[in-house]
């Protein structure tokens, strides 16, 4: 639904632009329309601010006038630095020739999955009814989740410390005085997470935690996070309430899915041969997943939605 949205303000900001940039071209007929600006003789289209205005989220139609102006700006003063740029013949330069081949053979792969995922059949209402049914703790029982958050760097050896610490039932008051007296270097916050924001896979085990108890996760550059529940409270959703986020969820599964499946086809009739040094074993090495990009995850909050869990219900 939120997208939906999203693409109409963006038509509509597009449409206003258009009126206003071509109004300041000035002449009378196609080309005024077309032409917003001209920079020692190369163009800027309409078209092209009107591109540039779709990475732009949220626009405000009261300020679309504002904004399309000031985009405008932005092309002029790049259209400025390509043409030096190209008097430099940079554009001949190997390590550039290499970066926008490199960019566009990225953007002809992702435009052709793309286009063989326009074919994802809509999730039924039978579908999301069982995935509402099936996940309690995201939807019908849902949590909201207070936690004390201990993060350090982990070894083998503080690892086995702390979970002989664990068994033997300590809190978190005793965890921060074992890494003051060891001299390890710590974060201690306290945070608040409902389910969705939590990674899917830990979400059952966070789900069946009460208040008091302690689990423990991976963190980002070998280092531990030690998540000891405080206090929670029951926020469920509705059904009605979790249809659109479910049905956006599983249309993203079945896209990456059909990415999958057909790079899967496409490489089993492909003759690929490898030669020189790579020649050895790569015919055995696993093929790599469909990266997120590629498969059809065009906002951050759909990608976060597989990654972390349905954070459309933020």
């Amino acid at each position: 639904m939120k997208r939906v949205v999203a693409v109409s303000r963006i038509g509509f900001v597009a449409a206003a632009v258009s009126v206003v940039l071509a109004s300041c071209g000035g002449g009378h007929g196609k080309a005024a329309t077309q032409v917003v600006a001209k920079v020692n003789g190369d163009e800027i289209s309409v078209h092209q601010v009107n591109f540039a205005l779709q990475s732009i989220p949220n626009v405000p139609e009261s300020q679309a006038k504002v904004i399309g102006k000031q985009v405008l700006e932005k092309l002029v003063d790049q259209q400025v630095l390509i043409q030096k740029a190209i008097e430099k013949k940079l554009d001949r330069d190997p390590r550039v020739v290499q970066t926008i081949e490199t960019a566009r053979r990225q953007i002809l792969a992702q435009a052709y999955l793309e286009q063989s995922m326009n074919s994802a059949i809509k999730p039924t209402s039978v579908e999301i009814a069982d995935y509402y049914d099936k996940h309690p703790e995201l939807f019908g029982e849902r949590r909201i989740f207070q936690f004390q958050e201990i993060q350090f760097a982990t070894t083998p050896e503080r690892t086995a410390k702390l979970t002989d610490m664990l068994k033997a039932g300590t809190n978190p008051k005793e965890i921060l005085e074992w890494l003051k007296a060891a001299n390890v270097a710590f974060n201690n916050n306290v945070v608040s997470k409902p389910a969705e924001a939590l990674p899917l896979e830990y979400l059952p085990t966070f789900h069946k935690l009460k208040d008091g108890q302690i689990v423990t996760l991976p963190g980002a550059n070998s280092s531990m996070v030690v998540e000891a529940l405080l206090q929670s409270k029951t926020v469920p959703l509705d059904r009605k309430q979790a249809e659109p986020v479910i049905e956006r969820y599983l249309n993203n599964q079945k896209r990456q899915q059909l990415a999958e499946a057909e790079l899967k086809q496409l490489r089993a009739v492909a003759k690929v041969e490898y030669v020189g040094d790579f020649a050895k074993g790569a015919a055995d090495a696993p093929a790599a997943p469909v990266p997120p990009e590629a498969a059809g995850d065009k906002g951050k909050n759909e990608k976060s939605a597989i990654d972390k869990g349905l954070s459309g219900l933020k």
